[in-house]
């Protein structure tokens, strides 16, 4: 909703994994907005076609019910969808999406309360790493017509969003956690009433695929002490938040390792499973 709001858009998006911390009720202080968001990553704003609109969504849904940091959250929006229905999406070696080569997930898609349509062009906002750098594969976007080019930081959207459009209070509109009815998954309508339906408990990073072991569900695997001194291997599910936690005691420390491999980094979300980054002293 900041993302569409503040940026003035038909569309907000964002990928879920870049959601990486609760608030708590009470003050929100400007420590928790960067927690919540703490990459830095910059608003854009772009012109999607409809299609390019379905041919996300069902990118962001290919995976479930695994996790997946790239699972679409949604204003301006609304859709359902069916993971009964194997996924067709077809990415490239890198992740990144190709095309949809069959029955589709996705269906019943809305845009500002009207039926999408495939050939109109809408005005989409989100942040660099999924517009303009195909983060989390989403490469349809990447040659769009920008609007607005990076003109706010994501956290500085959310913090204008909540003093300037909600007066300085979230208040009753999001005190529901299972949301306003956005997202519909075909299966657990079918299990449940709406207001019936548990509240998922908070999904684990993912960890690094484990060994056969008799435990179904294997220890997380500590990280490996890097050598030499002063670099770290990345692993699977890392961010640099989690590695500026582990390594360095303080998430917030994130930014010091991306200046240190800023010429290494596309950008501070895209790590690759066995890259070395240099860290600064703890």
């Amino acid at each position: 909703d900041a993302y569409r709001n503040m940026m003035g858009a038909d569309v907000g998006l964002t990928n879920g994994g870049g959601i990486r911390a609760d608030i708590d009720a009470g003050d929100i202080t400007y420590e928790e907005i960067i927690n919540v968001q703490p990459y830095g990553n910059a608003m854009c704003l772009i012109e999607a076609t409809g299609q390019q609109l379905l041919d996300a969504l069902e990118l962001g849904a290919r995976l479930y019910p695994e996790e997946n940091g790239g699972f679409l959250q949604v204003s301006g929006l609304s859709y359902s969808f069916d993971p009964s229905i194997p996924t067709s999406v077809v990415c490239d070696d890198h992740g990144a999406f190709v095309k949809v080569e069959g029955d589709r997930r996705v269906y019943n898609v809305t845009v500002g309360g009207q039926p999408i349509d495939p050939a109109q062009t809408y005005t989409v906002a989100s942040h660099n790493y999924m517009l303009k750098n195909g983060g989390d594969g989403y490469s349809m976007f990447k040659n769009c017509k920008v609007l607005k080019d990076e003109v706010m930081l994501d956290n500085q959207c959310l913090i204008n969003y909540i003093t300037e459009k909600l007066g300085g209070s979230v208040g009753e509109d999001y005190a529901d956690p299972k949301g306003q009815g956005r997202i519909t998954i075909a299966a657990q309508a079918e299990e449940a009433p709406a207001e019936e339906m548990p509240v998922p408990e908070p999904v684990p990073e993912p960890q690094p695929e484990p060994a056969p072991a008799p435990k179904p569900v294997p220890e997380p695997a500590s990280a490996p002490t890097p050598a030499p001194a002063g670099l770290y291997t990345v692993q699977n599910g890392d961010s640099l938040w989690t590695i500026a936690a582990r390594n360095l005691g303080n998430g917030l420390r994130w930014s010091e390792i991306y200046q240190l491999n800023a010429g290494k980094l596309a950008g501070p979300n895209l790590l690759y499973t066995g890259q070395q980054l240099q860290l600064p002293a703890a």
